[in-house]
């Protein structure tokens, strides 16, 4: 075990001992053993006495308070936001998508509207631009001041603490709930690591992130009891591996974070399977191109695969939005009930439309089609039967009417 720096309170310093010394003078003074940091080499620790501890703990905390505070207040600058009165939707939702995020952060966003020459004329359209801005923001903001009177109009917007807290506090439940329900599901798991470590490597060294350095696994487990934290495994493929020390809370949002990334693995790895076949097209598609493109869609879906249609907007394509959204519909309709509509983005440039498969309806027309196939094969079977004995008796009967018919004339 690695000395340690403990120092004693109100006495002066102890000096750089063993933590089972530290523990031991603890104990005999009936003091309580705190952290203040390990980053230092040794780890700095510190005795103290009960009350002495409480009074230390809470201004811990209030330092911390006072210190989120002074960095918020440092955050709350003026954004600014330029725009058109013409503005497309593009260019206009990335203004509004980051208005929300400067609002969120708290601070303070100025929208602006620039008039230049004649451009004066459609203050109007400006003014109920900035309007529906505001309405788009809806009340995680409130407006403090506005100027529609010069040539660059603008407004100002002031974060709504009471609307982004209370959106805050449920997004906060949801993510609890989830972790909660992750949790129960993946408690079968935990017990898993804590035997076979220890076992498979008692005397090999390893890596503990948290500015520890390279220790043995029996030490690091000795850190992890004696601190009341918990030794996770970060990395078992380094050499030497990877652990790291954390406190329980820390712990629960890492062990989250990991069921996450693996589950969104997971999905990953089933839309791999489940193939998603992409058709581009054209808003002004030719009558040939469609219908090869429909005739691909089909195919994919017989075969089980999503098949998502893409139409690109680009540059001044994007006032026929209407068409190709029209375009996009038409090509639902023309698949039929072979497939079902599973996500649409209509809101960019690049809109989309993903179809899935509908298996009941894709079964239903080919066991249609095999019963056609069926009825055709037994009416050529009944037809073809009469057919062996008409030949025989009525080729001579004709050969005579020829024959006299040359002869008469002859």
């Amino acid at each position: 075990m690695g000395p340690i720096s403990p120092v004693a309170s109100p006495k002066p310093e102890v000096g750089v001992v063993s933590v089972s010394e530290a523990v031991q003078i603890a104990d005999e003074n009936d003091l309580i053993l705190a952290i203040l940091s390990l980053d230092g080499d040794p780890p700095v620790l510190r005795l103290f006495q009960e009350k002495d501890y409480k009074k230390h703990k809470y201004e811990q905390q209030k330092k911390k308070r006072t210190q989120q505070k002074r960095s918020v207040a440092k955050r709350m600058g003026l954004k600014e936001l330029k725009m058109g009165y013409n503005i497309d939707i593009h260019d206009y939702s990335v203004r509004l998508k980051a208005a929300r995020k400067f609002l969120k952060a708290g601070d303070k966003v100025k929208i602006m509207v620039n008039l230049k020459g004649r451009e004066n004329l459609y203050k109007k359209q400006a003014i109920e631009l900035l309007r529906r801005f505001q309405n788009d923001v809806g009340e995680m903001a409130t407006e403090e001041s506005k100027n529609f009177q010069e040539r660059n109009i603008y407004l100002v917007l002031v974060p709504n603490k009471i609307a982004i807290q209370k959106e805050q506090d449920e997004l906060n439940k949801k993510d609890t709930a989830i972790e909660d329900s992750d949790q129960s599901d993946d408690q079968p798991e935990e017990s898993e690591p804590v035997p076979a470590q220890p076992e498979e490597s008692k005397e090999t060294e390893t890596e503990v992130s948290a500015n520890v350095g390279v220790v043995s696994v029996s030490e690091a487990v000795q850190i992890a009891d004696e601190n009341d934290l918990i030794l996770a495994i970060l990395s078992l493929d380094g050499d030497p591996p990877v652990l790291r020390l954390f406190q329980e809370k820390d712990y629960k949002k890492h062990k989250y974070e990991q069921q996450k990334k693996k589950r969104t693995q997971q999905k990953r790895s089933v839309a791999k399977r489940m193939g998603l076949k992409e058709l581009k097209m054209g808003y002004n598609i030719d009558i040939h191109d469609y219908s090869v493109r429909l005739k691909a869609a089909r195919k994919f879906l017989k075969a089980g695969d999503k098949v998502k249609i893409m139409v690109n907007l680009k540059g001044r394509e994007n006032l026929y939005k209407k068409q190709a959204i029209e375009l996009l519909r038409r090509f639902q309709n023309d698949v039929g009930e072979m497939a079902t509509e599973e996500s649409k983005n209509f809101q960019e440039r690049n809109i989309y439309l993903v179809l899935v498969p509908n298996k009941i309806a894709i079964q239903k027309e080919q066991d249609e089609l095999n019963k056609k196939d069926t009825a055709i094969e037994d009416s050529d079977q009944s037809d073809d039967q009469p057919e062996e004995s008409e030949p025989v008796p009525a080729q001579p009967e004709e050969s005579k009417e020829t024959e006299t018919e040359v002869s008469a004339n002859v």
